[in-house]
């Protein structure tokens, strides 16, 4: 049986906030999740990405 690695350096939390901004930025409303990543500790979105 072959399993396949997958290496990353980012891990799922820090995406996050990314999606968070491009949510606001498409129109959808991620305000739940916002408030409970928020309420979790979780930092704000970043201003810009790249």
């Amino acid at each position: 049986m072959t399993e396949a690695l997958r290496l990353t350096w980012v891990q799922p939390e820090d995406l996050i906030g990314h999606e968070l901004r491009q949510a606001a930025a498409d129109g959808r409303d991620a305000s739940a999740v916002a408030a409970a990543w928020r309420a979790a500790g979780g930092p704000p979105p970043p201003p810009m990405a790249g």
